[in-house]
């Protein structure tokens, strides 16, 4: 279908976003594999990466990529994402130490307030002497 689109002169424009835009870049270098001369155009927006450092210097006089100033996926990479996972882990490792005695100290804080307080004067009853008398006759 797309032969006989391009030998009627059309140009082909392909389009998508996030995922869809990764297909539309992936779909457009197989289109100019089978047939360089296609007159195509690929517009993506938010594509994430998909393709490495040469193929996407080939990609550029068809492709136009739109990213939002802050969105993360297109800029993020497998090795990026290893990266924060390895940075993750140990965070995580370093954390668990200190939260385990931190929880115990907290604890100790809350059995401290919630058990009855036993204060020197309950513990010691007063001690009744008995007296005796002694009378002289």
């Amino acid at each position: 279908f797309l032969r006989k689109v391009v030998d009627h002169g059309y140009e082909i424009v392909l389009s998508g976003h996030s995922l869809g835009g990764a297909v539309a870049s992936l779909l457009g270098v197989l289109i100019k594999q089978e047939n360089p001369a296609t007159n195509l155009k690929v517009l993506t927006f938010g594509c994430p990466s998909c393709m490495d450092p040469s193929l996407a210097a080939k990609c550029a006089p068809w492709t136009t990529s739109l990213v939002l100033h802050d969105d993360i996926i297109p800029r993020i990479t497998p090795i990026a994402v290893r990266g924060l996972m390895i940075q993750l882990l140990r965070q995580r490792e370093r954390c668990l130490k200190y939260w385990w005695r931190d929880l115990e100290a907290v604890w100790g804080r809350v059995q401290g307030l919630w058990t009855p307080r036993w204060r020197d004067s309950f513990l010691r009853q007063p001690v009744v002497k008995s007296v005796t008398r002694c009378f002289m006759i």
